[in-house]
């Protein structure tokens, strides 16, 4: 792994914080643990999460949990497995540490099927001091780091019991809990069964509400376009008339992430099955490696809401993109009443 890879990660891991609004510290009171049935909480879009002190609040400013008026906050990162070992890597090197961290302790921590290490320190940045538990854990098919940080003045609050007690929660979201997200989707989608012809797309991600990714291929976390993925959101807004379908589905086009150089093929409304659509399809580079793609994104749009669909894939696997979007064109319909976006809690 290339040093400037090792510098981002550890960037993410010690470096890592929110810019919190100062504020009166109520209570003195540490939070609790809820003595029955307490509560997996697992953010949008990830598949870790963990028990969060009684106290702090999903963000929704970050992929984590905060207590604002404590200056404090969890967060949580995932990465490819194989990137692990360069981040166990740094964390474990005294020179890697940035400037104005002093060292508390760092020890292996238990993971089975792999391997960890956490991270204890005092940070001083900018006049202020932070206390920051810094956790990562890799196995074969899955990596994570947590920060939990901590401002000098809730130190009382949370105690070493709560952050090392919030830390062993952690915990990897399991496939049945990821299909069961896709109950609150504003559609209706099945995961391939594998029993026909088409390419072994599979759900990788679940938005609670919003939107899913599949992908064709072993990983859950794509980089470089370096597998296809198929992208699929919807939302409860009427878009009517074809001018305005066509200028809000061009407008979405253009604000895609994680592209650039888009050379358009093609952009055209289409009527099926009495449906009104909209597609776009674009040639265009992969914005972190440059690599060469093609891009499409078809817009179902219903009397009362519309469904997006976006593809990016890599010339040599288009086919089989384009041959499963197909299949899910003719499958995924509306959901007559779609579910709310609220953080999905799960019990431990």
């Amino acid at each position: 792994m290339k040093a400037a890879g090792r510098r981002s990660l550890i960037a993410l891991a010690l470096l890592c914080g929110v810019g919190f609004v100062p504020g009166a510290l109520p209570g003195t009171v540490p939070p609790a643990f809820a003595e029955e049935a307490p509560v997996r909480m697992f953010p949008p879009g990830l598949g870790i999460g963990l028990v969060p002190p009684a106290e702090m609040v999903p963000s929704d400013r970050f992929a984590g949990f905060e207590d604002e008026a404590r200056e404090s906050a969890i967060i949580l990162m995932e990465m490819p497995p194989e990137l692990f070992a360069g981040l166990e890597k740094d964390l474990r090197d005294p020179k890697r540490e940035p400037q104005g961290f002093e060292l508390i302790r760092r020890e292996p921590w238990p993971v089975e099927g792999g391997k960890g290490v956490l991270v204890e320190g005092r940070h001083d940045i900018d006049g202020k001091t932070v206390y920051k538990w810094v956790l990562a854990r890799g196995t074969a098919s899955a990596a994570s780091a947590v920060t939990f940080q901590v401002s000098e003045r809730a130190r009382d609050i949370y105690t070493d019991d709560v952050v090392l007690r919030t830390l062993r929660s952690l915990a990897q979201r399991d496939h049945a809990g990821l299909l069961a997200e896709l109950g609150t989707l504003p559609f209706t989608i099945e995961e391939a069964d594998g029993k026909d012809k088409r390419p072994a797309f599979r759900i990788s991600r679940v938005i609670s509400g919003s939107s899913v990714m599949l992908t064709l291929g072993p990983k859950d976390l794509v980089q470089g376009a370096e597998q296809p993925v198929i992208i699929i959101g919807g939302s409860k807004a009427a878009i009517a008339g074809a001018l305005e379908q066509d200028r809000f589905a061009r407008q979405s086009f253009g604000s895609l992430s994680g592209v650039q150089g888009m050379q358009i093929r093609r952009g055209e409304g289409v009527t099926r099955d009495g449906v009104a659509w909209h597609e776009m399809e674009a040639d265009a580079q992969d914005a972190t490696t440059g690599a060469k793609v093609r891009v499409l994104q078809a817009i179902r749009f219903d009397r009362a809401q519309f469904i997006r669909f976006v593809i990016v894939a890599r010339q040599g696997v288009w086919k089989d993109a384009t041959a499963y979007f197909e299949h899910l064109r003719d499958t995924v319909r509306p959901r007559p009443e779609a579910a709310g976006t609220e953080t999905r809690n799960e019990p431990e």
